[in-house]
């Protein structure tokens, strides 16, 4: 499955599992404005979403990478920016948090995180073959 990460005070913070692949698909949309994406609630603790929520509080934009399943090394950090590894896809973006939902599904509850893309949306990082 698809993870989405944030980077934050020069660390990337793994938000959560993005809950099928067409939430990717929705985060591609950003280049074109709001994208809405759904993640397992697991509480409303930890770093990722204390970050999250700061973020929403604050209106600041920040670099958010959703990392497609076709591979499952994570991004790391140098210099302040995201470092990709080379087994797997990303889809990187500047972007706002709209808004924090929730929605109660079958499965349970989800978080609904929305995003606004902010200036320039980075291209996609791919380099599956």
């Amino acid at each position: 499955m698809a993870e989405l990460y944030l980077l934050n005070e020069g660390t990337a913070l793994l938000v959560g599992t993005v809950l099928n692949q067409t939430e990717a698909d929705e985060f591609r949309e950003l280049v074109r404005g709001r994208a809405t994406l759904y993640l397992p609630n697991t509480g409303s603790t930890g770093t990722a979403h204390a970050a999250v929520n700061a973020l929403h509080s604050a209106g600041t934009p920040a670099l958010w990478a959703m990392a497609l399943d076709d591979g499952s090394a994570p991004p790391t950090v140098t210099a302040g920016k995201f470092v990709f590894p080379k087994t797997r896809t990303y889809l990187p973006v500047n972007a706002r948090v709209h808004s924090i939902g929730t929605r109660q599904t079958l499965a349970g509850q989800e978080i609904a995180l929305t995003l606004n893309p902010q200036g320039l949306t980075i291209e996609p990082v791919s380099y599956k073959s």
